[in-house]
């Protein structure tokens, strides 16, 4: 089975790229300099930023349906960076050494499985078990510690090699 990684739009942030650490602030938004190269994941590149990269931190509704599991909570997004995009059953790099919650979706939003993964590997085994189940929709991935919204898998419907992109 092929999944393919969704980053967020950047054109839902555009308005916010660029604008002063006041007029973010104003917004509800906060920005930070990435220290460390570890750090900070971004949900809009889904890679993590060199040390000195202006980050804003802001609350994001990343399950905004009807639905009991409604969510939003804090991410960090590079600012001014475009979205990133992957070829189906590549896992962006952002994912190599952190554990990762798992969330299985059903149709109706509900979550109907959950596991915890970490490294490349033990995630693509994971995604592909819970995929695997026809009632699954789609997967949410969120930091195990924070509870932060990292990105949404979903299946693939390209099997071949992507042309351009």
């Amino acid at each position: 089975m092929t999944f393919q990684f969704t980053a967020l739009d950047h054109q839902q942030f555009n308005h916010l790229y660029g604008l002063s650490d006041e007029a973010l602030a104003r917004q509800g938004v906060i920005t930070e300099i990435a220290k460390t190269p570890n750090g900070y994941p971004c949900r809009v590149s889904l890679a993590l930023p060199e040390p000195g990269e202006r980050m804003l931190l802001l609350n994001y509704t990343h399950l905004d349906v009807d639905s009991p599991y409604r969510s939003s909570h804090a991410i960090y997004i590079r600012d001014g960076h475009p979205s990133g995009y992957f070829a189906p059953a590549h896992i962006p790099d952002m994912f190599s050494l952190k554990r990762v919650a798992v969330r299985a979706l059903s149709a109706r939003h509900h979550i109907q499985a959950a596991e915890l993964a970490q490294g490349q590997q033990e995630l693509r085994l994971c995604i592909e078990r819970l995929l695997d189940n026809p009632t699954t929709s789609y997967l949410h991935l969120h930091s195990p510690t924070h509870g932060c919204f990292l990105a949404k898998v979903t299946r693939s419907c390209q099997t071949d090699e992507l042309s351009g992109g």
